[in-house]
């Protein structure tokens, strides 16, 4: 039987009154506790496993009935009989890799074949194994493909019929519940109590557990991030070790935390391969698990929602969390919450996956499990506390390194039994709070079977009747746009997430929208229009709102710059057309004939790959347009002389760019592309958004030398080794070289083997230094080109190295993961060749802020469409209409109480028109140059600045205010009037190139992708078409 309930501290003596109502209450508790997922009366325990659960547990409150106990198994292996991991989910001082994670997962199912199942899902980019782990009971798993095709049948109504739907959910057809854990490395304990629960769900007989493997298909993946687990786990066991705070500069090959960042670019292995599972089975929910908020956050948020789920999933977020907290206040655990962690708004998470295919998505937030090795649990600083038997003081202590006691949560309606301030928190506690909860959890779908899979149903047909009924019957991509790749790669990867596409095999005209043969189209009546639906959508966040927990603004074609039209006439559905099957590529190939073969530089990111693919191959580029063989060239066009026909057409085709072959090179300023030397610089204790520029490289191709900043002291001489240097967001100058002390190595080594990727080095300390900035400026000034992004673009200008240029100040400026208007004042920069406007959306998160000499006029007139709109709404109306700007941020902030419906505010944004030419003469020119001498012989702010030295504006924003935002937040504008966001600058005989935006953002921003592969291709004559 479940130990009795203690309490923690003594209480006074109650009343004769108050003694009655605590025995009926405990009578009540004792009730609960021994009925439902006890074992059952002919199961026995395992004592031993039992027995150590309470001794790990160091606060008796953080238990309920159905965690405080083991079944045994004559055949299924427990955690503590298991080789290799022997021990006790919750014992403080251990952690598990996930390779050992998977061993025992596979365990269990071979020893339970009946009820389980166990298989590989995919690879992640350094080839460790990603896996899922499917229970239910014998007959489901008999028939597990039948049960799987059932809810293919439930996920598409244009195929099922009511009466099979209704069939299918009263009684037949059963939900599948996805748990997903440890895509946040550091984040410990969900692997470790997964392996727990899913012994616990195949092997327990107790009624609760019973109905759930009855009625529930319950599939795991205990760890996404499995490269970042074990270089985690080695990490700490070298803290714990050698007391040295070791850094954990790497989880995942590109990313750390951002990893769950991935849901709309899907570029990662870990969210393609959960996406897999996500489409295979179609699974009513996805539950991530992560650790970070007291004692339990289960998932709500505070909103905004985003406006595209659909509403049943928003009153199933709630149905479940309420049921969730409640039930476990029954049980008397403290600190279980929801509402007021996140918001609910953008659908870059793992879990919001789910939303896009009319699922639910939710996740849990808890108090950490902890970080630990041979029996000792590691401490931020880099020590250890033992983890011996849970005394008083011991407890305290590791109460104290697994994140404090001292909580003092107020009561909130959404938190109605919050954590107390005497709270000894330990691993075991970690465990048993997010395993009682996720089983009340399945308990609950098991019960409420049938409605779950109708609402699944239902959702699946509001989304085809959204297309039959709502206003938007589609949407085109011409496949003749400028970026004709470009819009194929979006093609591609909105097909992977399960969207479908149709090729228009005839010309239409429908409304303002014209369709020609070749066009891609989204019809608008298909189960998964929601992902169409949420990523082209523009979003307006109303200030009124909490703060927002990520990105804003998201919008699909402006992040990449494209073309989408929707289409508002249902004759569309009579258009012919047929179903794209397979990845497309744009048309691409080679006309004419002739020795000289020319290039459009179309702005796809191909080009790239194209120039290092044919890295051997002397190309040239146009610094003015022209015309040859009968085809209008804009800037930029490749130009291959005497080149070789066999080898250059097939490339074009497998890469979807256009050529034209003619007799003589055509007499148009031009310039080398010089194949490059890249050298690329990371920070060894933030390589967390560094990664996604790697990852753009890597994917196109581009080759370079990965080195940390405190490399860049012992290379010494840059230019002799490289052309250009990428500096990415992230570095600093930070210290200079250690004096003394101990080396502390990133390295792989027989004791801690999965360290040392994908960089390594014997000694992490130190970094760039004022002594490494130098010797980056004299890189630049012997001619070399640095290219900086975000951070590392104010670097040059803060001390002082910048003629004409100076960081500037933005006092109440809101621009929180938003996309604004960025205007092109010198098309002639090859930082912006293959762009066929002098405008694009650019991502804007509080980035650095530069002034290079242009006055701000933020009273200027706006040149775009301004519209005033409350989000949510289809109304609009002129910003003239709505009195200019609509509701001012004093006016919206001026109550003291909490506003119940921000999102009813009318906001203003600019509108976006991909076609659009902005007038030259509302740009703003730089009218006062002026600089310093600087550091290192450089020039700052006050000097009188050559006209050669000023900084050369490529890209920046509009005057007005009113003009910037396209999708997300913006207040504050005025700080941003003409302010410069892609400069270059020369110094000596090289080139700095300073984006203050993030060109390469979290694979969505292929829109801007050309603009840093510019920079890289044409290095060496940056300063091409200046003024």
């Amino acid at each position: 039987m479940p130990h009795p309930r203690v309490l923690a501290r003594p209480v006074a003596r109650p009343s004769r009154r108050g003694a009655r109502w605590l025995l009926a209450a405990s009578a009540a508790l004792l009730a609960l506790r021994t009925t439902g997922a006890q074992p059952a009366t002919n199961q026995r325990l395992d004592e031993e496993y039992t027995r150590l659960i309470r001794q790990h547990l160091t606060d008796p409150r953080i238990t309920t009935e159905l965690v405080d106990y083991l079944p045994a198994s004559d055949k299924v292996p427990t955690p503590l009989s298991f080789p290799g991991i022997g021990r006790v989910i919750g014992t403080p001082g251990y952690l598990t890799k996930a390779r050992d994670i998977h061993r025992y997962l596979e365990a269990i199912a071979k020893a339970a074949p009946e009820r389980a199942r166990f298989q590989v899902i995919g690879q992640s980019e350094e080839g460790r194994d990603m896996v899922a782990f499917i229970v239910s009971d014998e007959e489901t798993m008999a028939n597990l493909d039948r049960y799987q095709g059932y809810m293919r049948e439930l996920a598409d109504p244009r195929r099922t019929s009511e009466a099979r739907a209704r069939e299918l959910i009263n009684g037949v057809a059963k939900p599948v519940y996805y748990l997903t854990s440890g895509i946040h490395s550091t984040e410990t304990g969900g692997p470790e109590m997964l392996m727990e629960l899913a012994y616990r769900l195949v092997v327990d007989e107790s009624p609760r557990i019973a109905n759930i493997r009855k009625h529930v298909i319950t599939i795991i993946t205990p760890v996404v991030e499995v490269d970042g687990r074990e270089k985690i786990l080695d990490g700490i066991c070298y803290r714990v070790r050698t007391g040295q705070p070791l850094p954990t500069p790497y989880w995942g090959k590109y990313v750390a935390h951002d990893n769950n960042r991935d849901g709309m670019g899907q570029f990662l292995k870990l969210t393609q391969n959960i996406r897999n599972v996500n489409l295979a089975w179609r699974p009513v929910v996805l539950h991530d698990l992560h650790e970070q908020a007291t004692l339990l956050y289960i998932s709500t948020g505070t909103g905004p929602y985003n406006e595209q789920i659909d509403p049943v999933t928003v009153n199933e977020w709630w149905w479940m969390a309420e049921n969730e907290v409640m039930e476990m206040t029954k049980r008397g655990v403290p600190g279980v919450w929801t509402y007021g962690f996140y918001d609910g708004w953008v659908p870059n998470y793992l879990f919001f996956m789910a939303h896009t295919v009319n699922a639910i998505g939710r996740f849990y937030e808890v108090q950490s499990y902890g970080a630990g090795c041979d029996g000792k649990v590691a401490n931020a600083r880099g020590g250890a506390v033992p983890a011996t038997a849970p005394t008083r003081a011991n407890a305290d202590e590791l109460t104290r390194v697994l994140g404090g006691s001292t909580y003092n949560q107020s009561r909130e309606w959404f938190r109605p039994n919050p954590t107390p301030n005497d709270i000894r928190w330990g691993s075991r506690a970690n465990t048993n709070i997010q395993q009682s909860a996720i089983l009340l959890g399945l308990w609950n779908m098991s019960r409420e079977r049938d409605r779950f899979l109708e609402n699944f149903w239902i959702k699946h047909v509001n989304a085809v009747n959204r297309g039959k009924h709502g206003p938007t019957k589609g949407w085109v991509l011409p496949a003749s746009q400028t970026h004709k790749q470009n819009a194929a790669d979006a093609v591609n990867d909105l097909r992977a997430q399960g969207l479908e596409f149709h090729v228009a095999t005839a010309d239409g005209t429908f409304g303002d929208v014209r369709v020609q043969r070749g066009d891609w189209i989204i019809r608008g009546d298909q189960p998964l229009r929601t992902i169409a639906d949420m990523y082209f959508a523009v979003q307006n966040y109303p200030t009124t709102n909490p703060s927002p927990y990520d990105d804003t603004g998201w919008t699909f074609p402006m992040m990449r710059n494209l073309i989408v039209r929707e289409v508002q006439d249902a004759k569309l559905y009579d258009l012919p057309m047929t179903s794209v099957a397979a990845p497309v590529t744009a048309s691409g190939g080679l006309t004419g004939t002739g020795s000289t073969i020319i290039v459009a530089h179309s702005g796809d990111n191909n080009l790239v790959r194209f120039r290092f693919r044919l890295a051997d191959v002397p190309m040239r580029a146009a610094e003015d347009s022209f015309t040859a063989g009968g085809v209008r060239f804009a800037r930029g066009a490749f130009i291959l002389r005497n080149a070789n026909r066999a080898r250059v057409e097939p490339l074009l085709r497998e890469l979807g760019l256009s050529g034209v072959a003619v007799a003589t090179a055509p007499t148009v300023p031009s310039h080398d592309l010089d194949v490059p030397r890249i050298g690329y610089i990371h920070s060894w204790t933030n390589t967390q958004d560094e990664g996604w520029v790697r990852a753009a490289l890597d994917h196109y191709g581009v080759p370079y030398t990965y080195f940390g900043e405190n490399e860049v002291r012992k290379i010494g001489a840059l230019r002799r080794r490289f052309d250009v240097i990428l500096w990415p967001h992230g570095g600093a100058v930070g210290q200079g070289a250690p004096e003394g002390g101990t080396p502390v190595p990133y390295k792989r080594s027989a004791e801690y083997p999965d360290l040392g990727f994908p960089d390594s080095t014997a000694d992490t300390r130190g970094g760039l230094g004022t002594d490494g900035l130098e010797l980056l400026y004299q890189f630049v000034r012997e001619g070399g080109t640095l290219i900086t992004e975000g951070n590392t673009s104010a670097i040059f200008p803060s001390y002082s190295l910048t003629p004409g240029l100076r960081i500037t100040e933005a006092p109440g400026l809101v621009n929180r993961g938003t996309l604004l208007r960025g205007v092109i004042g010198d098309m002639a920069s090859p930082i912006v060749y293959g762009y066929d406007v002098n405008q694009l959306p650019i991502y804007f998160s509080g980035g650095a802020l530069l002034d290079a000499g242009a006055p701000t006029t933020p009273e200027a007139k706006p040149v775009s469409t301004i519209d005033v709109l409350r989000p949510g709404s289809s109304a609009a109306l002129s910003g003239a209409a709505a009195g200019g700007g609509g509701i001012g941020a004093a006016a919206r902030r001026s109550s003291v109480y909490q506003n119940t419906t921000p999102m009813a505010t009318w906001v203003e944004k600019s509108r976006w028109d991909p076609m659009q030419t902005w007038p030259a003469d509302a740009i703003g020119r730089v009218v006062t140059p002026g600089s310093v001498a600087g550091r290192f012989g450089g020039g700052g702010a006050s000097m009188m600045t050559l006209p050669a030295m000023r900084p050369r504006v490529v890209v920046q924003f509009p005057a007005s205010p009113r003009d910037m935002l396209l999708s997300g937040v913006l207040e504050g504008g005025e700080h941003l009037s003409n302010r410069p966001t892609v400069l270059s600058q020369r110094l000596g005989d090289g080139q700095l190139v300073l984006f203050t935006t993030r060109p390469f953002w979290r694979w969505q921003t292929q829109g801007t992708f050309m603009m840093g592969f510019n920079a890289i291709m044409h290095w060496n004559d940056l300063s091409a078409g200046a003024p």
